[in-house]
């Protein structure tokens, strides 16, 4: 399925106690309301003038296919029913499903979409709008540049679809560098700012890094995103309208790129083997292209420490196991020191971010999922046997994935999941408050200051995981809406489970479970009353065993009936991470003791409890 997207300028503004939930609606827009567009691949709509263009293109459509597309287009990734467009776009007229047909054909023909990439045709159940879809509203009377100080909320909706080839997962990532612009005289206030766009590209633009004279944007291309990169290839441009340039054609993940010093060469993390995803080794590439060199290996999230000669760098390290520190050395790894050591045997201590005046620096910490941001001094932040140094930061209960300094050092960013998705947060050094700064429907990825120090750089976009079957039927898409994970067929083959992220957790796959026919697509939430993070359903379809997260984040494994008959109950308190059943009425799990996993054995009846090897070490 082709994906194409255009992004658009968006400006929000909050003022003094004004949510950012906050919204105008009419029916009729107003002097100081909002109109409201979508753009889709080249195309806008505007539901207030009821245009649809192709960039300046006036593109003719019939007002009532105009409302079948703009129905379907607010209904993006869930599939509409006849019956349902009929009552919506023709409610006091009845009208037979001819109508309906000459409206899709109708839009097909504006949009050249006679292949059926934007509007399925899903067999017997309606049609389904695919395409990435951005909507953005601005006040009436406003100039798009001007700084503004009503309320707006920042609407935005972009999504990317792709299609399973069997019953899985559709991984979105809609996402592009984007320009944060602060408030004119409030340098470090969010309660105005404006976003203006940066990349345009059809897939996913991430983990922005910007030269030290600002004139150039350096970023990772690609559709696989996660939190650490994702799968794609470096690119650079020329700021602001530059031709993006590819720099590099190696394939396979990467992760935060950075310039040199001298802002001739980019530097970035590759993993050293697709199987051993802890190992980072740090790679330069010059701008104006060519064979990448490698510059560390075991290096990770590497950057250069300012007024520092010879120069050193500031990277995190595999010491042992799947233990990350964060090490300090010059450039051939000469006087190499280690700076934090995390006290946990198997924490990672994944990135870190120098203060403007090399005093602290923020360490970004992982334990089988992201921790809240820590602040350690930077001369004296080795942990010593009583425990950690410094002090965790921003909020208390969030995923923190990446930081950033103000350049003045009077302010602290924070990439933090609090349970909405990923959004941008900060904090006044060294004891203010956490407060958010970007809100909204999508998602905000790293902060990089502009050298105006009044701007930002952030990815924007949002991340989606619908479920999708394939039978010899065709296609059919079971969810539409929200994060779906690890779907299992039942033993029979009629039902398939999943996971559907509800709540928040710092683990990376969490969620409630649910049911689904595969005969009618019918779903059914089971468990409720549980966040399950692994299960496994038993070979007789009839118990399930999981390991639920309680509310602080314990893990323990638990076995239940899915007839709802009996009670779930408790097999073991102990940590754990997965789950299996055995044979003869067990249980297998892995749990960790002493910082390290072992695989153990249960009976369903919690009693018997025994390790089944001793091999010491990390078990994925």
């Amino acid at each position: 399925m082709k994906r194409k997207s255009r992004l658009c300028c968006i400006e929000q503004a909050r003022g003094p106690g004004v949510s950012p939930d906050s919204e105008l609606s009419s029916a009729e827009p107003q002097s100081g309301e909002r109109r409201r567009q979508y753009c889709f691949g080249s195309f806008t709509l505007n539901l207030d003038s009821t245009l649809l263009k192709r960039g300046d293109e006036e593109i003719a459509l019939r007002p009532k296919s105009f409302e079948v597309l703009a129905y379907l287009i607010e209904r993006q990734g869930r599939v509409v029913s006849r019956e349902e467009l009929m009552q919506a776009v023709w409610p006091d007229v009845a009208v037979t499903d001819e109508s309906v047909t000459k409206c899709i054909a109708d839009i097909r023909k504006a949009v050249g979409d006679e292949s059926q990439q934007l509007i399925r045709t899903m067999a017997r159940r309606g049609y389904l709008f695919t395409a990435p879809v951005m909507e953005f509203r601005q006040r009436l009377g406003e100039i798009p540049s001007a700084p503004k100080t009503e309320s707006a909320k920042p609407a935005v909706q972009f999504t990317w679809i792709a299609m399973a080839a069997a019953a899985g997962l559709v991984i979105a990532a809609g996402v592009a560098a984007m320009l944060f612009r602060l408030a004119p005289g409030r340098v470090n206030a969010p309660a105005a700012s404006e976003y203006t766009p940066l990349t345009n590209f059809t897939d996913a633009a991430f983990a922005p890094a910007l030269s030290p004279d600002g004139r150039m944007l350096a970023f990772i291309r690609g559709e696989d995103l996660v939190t650490l990169g994702g799968a794609g290839e470096i690119y650079v441009k020329l700021l602001p309208d530059g031709e993006p340039v590819q720099l590099t054609h190696t394939g396979g993940n990467k992760m935060t790129p950075v310039f040199t010093p001298g802002g001739d060469r980019i530097a970035y993390g590759v993993p050293v083997t697709m199987s051993d995803p802890m190992g980072w080794s740090t790679w330069t590439v010059s701008v104006f292209g060519g064979k990448p060199t490698l510059l560390l290996s075991n290096a990770s999230a590497l950057t250069w420490i300012p007024r520092s000669y010879p120069p050193r760098v500031l990277f995190s390290e595999v010491d042992y196991g799947s233990h990350m520190s964060i090490v300090t050395a010059e450039e051939n790894r000469t006087g190499s020191r280690t700076i934090y050591a995390v006290a946990q045997p198997n924490a990672m201590a994944h990135r870190s971010f120098l203060s403007p005046d090399r005093k602290n620096m923020l360490v970004v910490e992982m334990e089988d999922g992201w921790r809240p941001c820590r602040l350690v001094p930077f001369e004296h932040g080795t942990v010593d046997a009583a425990g950690e140094a410094g002090k965790p930061v921003g909020p208390s209960r969030g995923q923190c994935s990446s930081a950033a300094w103000s350049p003045d050092g009077k302010w602290m960013y924070f990439t933090v999941d609090t349970g909405n998705g990923y959004h941008i947060w900060r904090q006044r050094f060294p004891a203010g408050s956490p407060e958010q700064v970007t809100f909204g429907a999508t998602e905000e990825r790293d902060t990089v200051f502009a050298p105006d120090s009044r701007s930002f750089l952030t990815s924007i976009g949002t991340r989606q995981s619908t479920l999708w079957i394939h039978d010899t039927h065709g296609e059919r898409q079971i969810t539409s809406q929200g994060y779906a994970s690890l779907p299992r067929f039942s033993p029979d083959g009629k039902s398939i489970y999943f996971l559907l992220r509800s709540r928040a957790s710092r683990r990376y796959v969490s969620g409630e479970l649910w049911r689904a026919s595969v005969a009618t697509d019918e779903r059914e939430h089971l468990l409720p009353d549980f966040l399950l993070q692994d299960y496994n359903i038993s070979s007789d379809g009839k118990r399930i065993a999981f390991v639920n997260i309680s509310g602080n984040g314990d893990r323990s494994v638990w076995l239940a009936t899915l007839d709802g008959r009996t009670a779930p109950h408790r097999l073991s308190t102990m940590d754990s991470s997965r789950v299996f059943f055995g044979a003869d009425g067990q249980a297998l799990f892995l749990g960790q003791t002493s910082g390290d996993y072992f695989l153990y054995r249960i009976g369903e009846d919690g009693t018997g409890l025994q390790r089944v090897c001793d091999t010491q070490g990390r078990i994925w």
